[in-house]
């Protein structure tokens, strides 16, 4: 014969076992969010970064943006070196157009920390800029007098602006593809 066992369960039973799982579905929604937003290596897994690394990955993709920045510059005082001088107007506001973008640039380079580690890199991007710099002064120059002479030298000032972003974009911080901050 069968023994029947009578089991009493506490009144308030159903509310801690509701509240144990949901407890359970956030957590595993939580870990679920987290590993979706997480950035990925090159082999699929997220990176371990330490702060000082973090620091160094955001600085890298922040001289990136610079470098981007800088590019453009090349391409307005290009078209503008490219081109008689017709439209004084449109062409000394696209000449200001480049020099706010590369006064903003050095400014930005000179507001923000550097690791230790990019100090060249900074360098480098720095010594960029303001050759772009000196470019966009003497195309303004051009613009404002447009002679031979001023010319060559405006055009002279562009090709060191490109040798020395050249430069800065060989730079293994800058050439590098890693999404983990490692080369």
């Amino acid at each position: 014969m069968a023994r029947e066992i009578e089991v009493t369960l506490p009144k308030n039973w159903g509310k801690g076992m509701l509240k144990s799982l949901l407890l359970i579905f956030c957590s595993i929604g939580l870990m679920a969010i987290g590993y979706l937003v997480s950035p990925k290596s090159e082999e699929g897994r997220p990176p371990i970064l330490s702060p000082r690394l973090a620091q160094v990955k955001q600085y890298q993709d922040w001289t990136k943006g610079l470098v981007s920045d800088l590019e453009r510059v090349d391409v307005i005082l290009s078209s503008l070196l490219a081109i008689d001088v017709s439209d004084l107007f449109v062409q000394s506001d696209k000449a200001n157009q480049a020099t706010g973008e590369v006064v903003r640039v050095l400014e930005e380079i000179d507001r923000t920390g550097v690791p230790q580690t990019l100090e060249q890199l900074q360098a480098l991007v720095f010594d960029a800029a303001t050759s772009y710099e000196v470019a966009a002064e003497k195309t303004s120059i051009w613009i404002g007098e447009p002679t031979e002479a001023n010319y060559i030298a405006a055009n002279d000032a562009l090709l060191q602006g490109r040798a020395a972003l050249e430069r800065a974009k060989n730079n293994p911080w800058i050439a590098s593809t890693g999404e983990d901050g490692n080369q």
